[in-house]
């Protein structure tokens, strides 16, 4: 679905994206399927990401849709990330 692109809030420091919830523990909770989780690693990591996607696409659309699928690619496979600090997340990204 493409509900993880309606918003495009940038978080500052992602280390501490929504109260006290840290990456790591926002990683476990997409590894255990919660929405609302993957709403906020998507608020966070989508501009940097954006970015990249921008850089390639030849259209903003285009780049919108490479987007929504490394994002559909990152939760369908977020159980096999292992947690080795916070850059590792941005790197497995």
């Amino acid at each position: 679905s493409r509900f993880f692109l309606k918003s495009h809030a940038v978080v500052a420091n992602d280390v501490r994206l929504y109260g006290q919830m840290t990456s790591e523990r926002l990683v476990d909770q997409c590894k255990k399927g919660d929405n609302e989780a993957r709403a906020t690693l998507y608020k966070a990591y989508s501009p940097r990401l954006m970015a990249v996607c921008c850089r390639y696409a030849s259209e903003r659309e285009q780049a919108e849709d490479w987007l929504h699928d490394t994002f559909l690619r990152i939760f369908d496979q977020i159980r096999r990330f292992h947690w080795q600090g916070e850059e590792s997340l941005r790197a497995w990204m």
